[in-house]
């Protein structure tokens, strides 16, 4: 990617970010409701602008032009980053489960689908380790 497109991605996620920040304000003041897809939309288009800032491309964009590959500093970033990432999501479904939990003050366990997505945080990890390890036995 040239320096000529990155700065033209660049200008594009900024001005699609500020607009779906523009459409969420006004649905939640028009309406008083949090417009879930434009959250799901908003952090794509974070997580683009953060992985365009971070190596200078997007990887489903094509990746490098020159055909380069990674180097190990940037391996080494994704590998650090990705573990580091998978326990901080886990704390935060805990901590949403037991605040909502907490604020909805019925007894008993009523967030089933919230319960799922922290058990399969907790079991994604070593189930991902397994397969990748069989890949390579």
């Amino acid at each position: 990617m040239t320096d000529k497109q990155k700065k033209f991605v660049n200008m594009i996620l900024w001005i699609c970010t500020f607009a779906v920040v523009a459409k969420i304000l006004f649905t939640f003041y028009s309406s008083h409701t949090i417009d879930s897809y434009g959250l799901f939309t908003l952090s794509i288009f974070v997580a683009s602008l953060l992985e365009l800032h971070t190596f200078g491309k997007m990887s489903y964009i094509g990746g490098d032009s020159n055909g380069q590959q990674t180097d190990e500093m940037e391996e080494h970033i994704v590998r650090v980053s990705s573990k580091i990432s998978y326990f901080a999501l886990m704390v935060i479904v805990l901590i949403i489960m037991s605040v909502s939990e907490y604020l909805d003050g019925q007894k008993g366990f009523n967030n089933f689908p919230l319960m799922l997505v922290f058990c399969a945080t907790i079991v994604t990890l070593p189930f991902v380790q397994f397969i990748v390890s069989k890949k390579y036995k």
